[in-house]
């Protein structure tokens, strides 16, 4: 059984151990990762621990492999690394937005806004959702800082849209508190983007510092500097956006990494 996310690997791991069944968990970010307080972290991190039972940790990238082996802990004997991969992006697979010319030149992230995001600079934010815990809090903020014609939030938008609005941004920026390894951010990789990113779990893991972008500490400032220099510096970024696509065919194009995934299995 192979178990992902918080919610389903508890049950899964359970019910694998009930019924003498192997269970592999992938937790796409561990849940006491997501806990605004002391008190939340422990009492999710002890779930973790319980839960581990007689599972294997199979990890979505090296550095949540790290965290697992150190927080939980799991033994290296029972502990694997699978980065997350995807497929190249075709042509086929981009709808170009339909208000590109009124947009002009914009910086994106994709990702509902919530604590996790961290979404605090602005950007053309794509996929809130209707329904996101900070997204009447972000509103708010806009209209009292006036930035209503710099900063653009879309609701909803298809996944085609989506890689529309990415393909045509300057670069991609993440300011996330934790990740497993972000999917966006390999999409942006895929079409070739630089990437501004804060330096945490899963970021760090497909984000290399002023190669294919900047890996930062979570200070406004930093962000700010960042995204300046890739704003006023167009070769710069240019070489940085040739540096993630030759990174994510090297290390995050899903038709290379299928066979590392079956000889994980099999080892299990």
């Amino acid at each position: 059984i192979h178990c992902h996310s918080a919610k389903g690997g508890v049950i899964g791991r359970f019910a694998a151990f009930f019924t003498h069944k192997k269970s592999v968990y992938t937790p796409h970010a561990f849940s006491f990762l997501s806990a605004e307080s002391s008190k939340k972290r422990q009492i999710y991190l002890l779930l973790e621990r319980v839960a581990k039972l007689n599972s294997r940790l199979l990890a979505c990238s090296e550095s949540e492999l790290e965290l697992g082996i150190k927080e939980i802990p799991y033994p290296k004997s029972k502990a694997y690394a699978w980065p997350n991969a995807i497929p190249a992006i075709q042509n086929q697979d981009i709808l170009e937005p339909k208000d590109l010319k009124e947009l002009g030149q914009y910086i994106i992230s994709v990702g509902r806004s919530s604590y996790q995001k961290y979404p605090e600079i602005n950007f053309l934010l794509v996929g809130v959702g209707y329904y996101s815990p900070m997204l009447s809090e972000m509103q708010a903020l806009i209209e009292k800082y006036q930035l209503q014609n710099v900063m653009k939030l879309l609701p909803w938008c298809s996944h085609e849209e989506t890689l529309g609005y990415v393909k045509h941004s300057l670069f991609y920026l993440t300011t996330s508190l934790y990740e497993g390894l972000p999917i966006a951010v390999l999409e942006a990789m895929a079409l070739g983007k630089a990437i501004v990113s804060s330096d945490v779990i899963g970021n760090k893991d497909c984000v290399k510092d002023n190669y294919n972008g900047y890996l930062l500490s979570m200070d406004n400032k930093a962000f700010a500097d960042g995204c300046i220099t890739l704003i006023e510096n167009p070769e710069k970024r240019d070489t940085m956006g040739q540096n993630s696509l030759q990174l994510f065919q090297q290390n995050f194009l899903i038709d290379n990494r299928i066979k590392d995934l079956e000889n994980i299995y099999l080892n299990v």
